[in-house]
């Protein structure tokens, strides 16, 4: 979220000249993201959000700067405590503040003048609480679709030519409704990525207020981000980019940072490149709106080209640098996945960022502009910067461990019906392992379908085991492998119990990496297959408590152990870290 339109003017963009300024960064196919700050969970990452956030809890002001203040907060916890902050009483007050003016039709938010407010709020209220207020998201979404510009972009109210920085929070506010399954046509999505094709410059960049053949116009690196984000996340959401990963010629890292296993191999189904395009949601993973695919793979090898020459953190000029911020953070997280190199791509940019940040950071906690030319409130710009420290473009829209489903939603459309052992589940659930495997690949599927459809394959675990070694079964196991790397932490955990439950020695390193897992209830998943295993019931013992960090510490002395016994059986192993 940068440049927000509020704060800056056309004079800072025509006299911002982007120079060197802590270091030179160049784009790396394999370069690491982050060496001095391996995650966000390093301790000095930590300390600085906590800070940050500590900050954002006593502070207030306009809505639309509270919103994001919010949103950051919401992203903190969900990063540190794998849970939406329900209780706090600064976001609570402040979703229920956007959730009553959406329900009122307030021009202020549903037809403000710029299009970031509305969009913060639709992000807001879904990652609050995605059932409570879908209905106020549906509704502001409405309205911000019906301001898009016949050439598919956005602009402030009542105006015609189209604004890059006005379209990125569009493009980000229709990926976050898509992800919580809010209703919106493809084909509208489609137009706003043509809009960041077409209104390309020559030299692979963006202007602020562009003109299509016109080189003229102001540019920079952050508006750049803006667009270059806008293009790859548009592009994932429409299935345009095949995630077709090969993580076992490469250590790459999850979300989280850590080293995915080098011999766990990913399976992609086949992809026909000349099949037709399908015209609706969820197709498999081809792609859902017609594309030229030469443009796009154009745009993208363009646009990284010129970050090539032109990247730096931060902007020398710096009013503005939040918004940049935050837009590096989604331009590398989504050239990541576009690439198939996650935790690798921009060279060094998490760490230099953070560096910067910490430089800014002030004694109430606060990451302020420290230019006296912005207008931005301390804030938004804390907000901002905290998004960027989180990485908030990987673990928004995940389901937070502790959250809990009301009543029969996220069922599907399957009849409830109770278990053998009285618990309540869908009869879907009651299929062939590969129909469930197949219902796996859903990215979409919410936390209560993810369990139901973790009890199915618990049951399913037999069947497998029975399987010979076919060439089916060893695209499943392949499969389950691979959610080991998952975003979602109940995906990792579905994989550790389906390799646990197999009981096979050659599972043994994929459970041992699981122990490594920053959830606890993997970690115990891990712990528990490798007892049942063993035949060590008793002999390695784990003890809850209640300190998330001493019982991962409790988890790293266990790995250790459980790693001696397995090589004093195999000697030889390759083991995955």
């Amino acid at each position: 979220m940068l440049e927000m339109l509020p704060f800056h003017s056309a004079n800072f963009f025509r006299s911002c000249i982007v120079s060197l300024a802590l270091c030179c960064l160049c784009l790396q196919s394999q370069a690491s993201a982050q060496v001095k700050y391996k995650n966000p969970e390093d301790p000095r990452v930590k300390e600085i959000a906590t800070r940050a956030a500590e900050y954002l809890r006593s502070t207030s002001g306009e809505l639309r700067y509270r919103a994001v203040s919010a949103l950051a907060l919401i992203e903190y916890h969900k990063r540190y405590e794998g849970r939406v902050p329900t209780e706090d009483p600064f976001v609570k007050k402040l979703v229920e503040e956007l959730a009553k003016k959406a329900d009122k039709g307030s021009a202020v938010l549903m037809n403000n003048r710029e299009v970031y407010f509305p969009c913060v709020a639709i992000i807001t209220l879904l990652e609050y609480d995605e059932k409570k207020y879908a209905l106020q998201a549906q509704k502001i979404l409405n309205a911000l679709l019906e301001r898009q510009l016949d050439d598919g972009g956005f602009t402030y109210q009542n105006e015609k030519i189209p604004d890059t920085s006005q379209a990125q929070f569009a493009a980000l506010a229709m990926f976050v409704a898509k992800q919580h399954r809010i209703s919106i046509e493809p084909k509208k999505v489609g137009r706003l990525l043509q809009f960041f094709v077409d209104y390309q410059r020559n030299d692979g960049s963006w202007s602020y207020r562009p003109r299509i053949g016109e080189a003229s116009g102001t540019q920079s690196v952050s508006i750049h981000s803006a667009s270059a984000s806008s293009v790859l996340l548009l592009a994932d959401m429409l299935n345009l980019i095949p995630r077709t990963k090969d993580l076992s010629t490469a250590s790459s890292t999850t979300a989280f940072g850590q080293d995915l296993p080098k011999n766990i191999s990913v399976y992609v189904p086949p992809h026909d490149e000349e099949s037709d395009f399908e015209t609706v949601w969820a197709s498999g993973g081809k792609p859902v709106v017609k594309f030229d695919k030469n443009s796009l793979r154009s745009c993208r090898n363009s646009a990284d080209q010129w970050y090539v020459k032109n990247f730096v953190v931060p902007l020398k000029r710096g009013p503005w640098n939040p918004y940049y911020m935050y837009a590096l953070e989604r331009y590398a997280f989504f050239k990541e996945q576009a690439d198939g190199n996650p935790g690798k791509g921009l060279s060094r940019w998490y760490d230099t960022g953070v560096d910067y940040l910490a430089g800014t950071q002030a004694g109430n906690g606060a990451l302020p502009t420290n230019n006296r030319n912005s207008a931005m409130p301390d804030n938004c710009a804390t907000g901002l910067s905290l998004l960027f420290l989180v990485r908030a473009s990987e673990v928004i829209n995940l389901p937070p461990t502790q959250s809990q489903q009301d009543g029969d939603e996220g069922f599907g459309t399957g009849n409830l019906v109770q278990d053998s052992n009285g618990q309540v589940v869908n009869s879907d659930a009651e299929k062939s392992l590969k129909d469930l495997i197949s219902a796996l690949s859903d990215k979409d599927l919410d936390e209560r379908a993810l369990l139901e459809l973790r009890n199915a394959l618990k049951r399913s675990v037999r069947e497998f085991r029975q399987e010979s070694g076919s060439e089916d079964r060893g695209k499943t196991k392949a499969f389950l492998e691979t959610m080991l790397g998952a975003k979602n932490y109940l995906r990792r955990r579905i994989a550790i119990t389906f390799l646990a439950g197999e009981q096979n020695l050659d599972n043994v390193p994929a459970l041992l990496y699981g122990i490594g897992d920053p959830n606890l209830e993997v970690a115990l998943e891990a712990h528990n297959g490798l007892r049942l295993i063993s035949r060590r019931i008793d002999e390695f013992q784990y003890t809850p408590t209640g300190d998330r960090e001493r019982d991962l510490e409790q988890f790293q002395v266990l790995k250790r152990k459980w790693t001696k016994w397995y090589l004093s059986i195999r000697p030889d192993a390759d083991l995955l870290d």
